[in-house]
């Protein structure tokens, strides 16, 4: 039996679905299992006793609270360069598809006047 097709029917599981809709479905699957995963995570504990303790007093909170800000700031500047690469491709994209989209509307015109 063909791994694809259903018993019954004879016909793929996906037929009806356009590629994209049966990849997004997969890539939502991955998602949602490191996500799953990313929660189940117990949390580390890799500190020698005399780090813990440092941390654990009034000027540990401080340092503690000082660098998870760091750590904010230092992301900032990848997720933003990330951001705008996004934007400028998505945006290219669209401008190549409503160039295309016009060239072929022109054609068409062409064609109907030629007739």
């Amino acid at each position: 039996m063909d791994q694809g097709r259903t018993r019954h029917q004879g016909r793929t599981k996906d037929q009806g679905r356009t590629r994209h809709q049966v990849l997004s479905t997969k890539y939502q699957l991955a998602l949602g299992i490191a996500l799953l995963f990313m929660l189940w995570a117990q949390p580390a504990a890799a500190q020698c006793a005399m780090c813990r303790r440092a941390l654990e007093s009034p000027e540990g909170q401080q340092m503690v609270a000082a660098f998870r800000s760091g750590i904010l700031i230092l992301l900032a500047a990848p997720f933003s360069l990330f951001g705008l690469i996004a934007a400028l491709v998505v945006r290219m994209q669209s401008a190549s598809v409503k160039a295309a989209r016009q060239a072929a509307c022109a054609e068409a015109s062409a064609r109907q006047a030629a007739d």
